[in-house]
């Protein structure tokens, strides 16, 4: 086989991979609209379960990433509850219960786990995204979709909590890993510990070296999934 036809399959992959999900999401949003729950460039959605503490399953079926956020996990699949995981679930369920929330249409998206990815809005107006990562509740997470906007409102909330300490950021930024040296990666956007193996392929044009570990979550970067310094419960 050569190489354009191996190419050509990887590709026919690809696309086969994302119909599902595109698919996916065309209808749950027909199923908003033919719900009637449309508020011109929103839709007013609520909460059945809160898993975590960035995502929400509504009432209508569909699974809620908060976009732009990320927060502790709770563990699953044998996997270790992280610090504040706990608390971070239930500042979120207290933010949304019994509440009618607002879902920015236009920004809406999907990843490739079939969440929706989404801006939310309480009912007084304030931005659910940003008002976790401002309380130390989330932490900032970029992603190649974010609008930037958006983008600098949660970053600036994010640092805003981080200079006050707030939340899960007193233990974070105080503890003894924190000190030591990362190495971002100016493409994802994602940071990694120095004996990552994923941090030392990052090729030397798109390296970001960090002093500690406030520097890399002031800087907007996020942490691997693989070599998370964030400590465990």
């Amino acid at each position: 086989m050569n190489v354009d036809s191996t190419a050509n399959q990887t590709a026919g992959q690809a696309r086969k991979m994302r119909y599902p999900l595109l698919i996916g999401l065309a209808w749950c949003l027909l199923y908003l609209i033919g719900s009637g729950q449309v508020l011109a460039d929103s839709w007013q959605v609520q909460v059945r379960w809160v898993p975590d503490g960035d995502t929400l399953y509504l009432k209508s079926g569909q699974k809620v990433r908060l976009k732009g956020i990320d927060a502790p996990e709770t563990g699953h699949e044998n996997n270790p509850r992280q610090y504040f995981a706990l608390d971070s679930r239930k500042q979120l369920e207290d933010l949304v219960e019994g509440k009618s929330l607002i879902i920015e249409a236009e920004t809406l998206n999907a990843d490739h786990y079939g969440r929706l990815l989404a801006y939310v809005q309480l009912p007084d107006g304030r931005f659910l995204n940003s008002l976790l990562l401002r309380r130390g509740a989330a932490f900032f997470y970029p992603h190649p979709k974010q609008d930037q906007p958006h983008k600098e409102e949660l970053l600036q909330n994010q640092q805003r909590a981080m200079h006050e300490r707030r939340g899960f950021w007193s233990r974070i930024l105080t503890m003894p890993a924190a000190n030591q040296k990362f190495i971002g990666n100016s493409n994802s956007r994602r940071f990694h510990t120095a004996d990552c193996p994923y941090g030392q392929r990052i090729k030397p044009d798109n390296q970001r070296p960090f002093s500690n570990l406030r520097q890399a979550f002031d800087a907007g970067y996020a942490p691997c999934r693989n070599c998370t310094p964030w400590p465990l419960e």
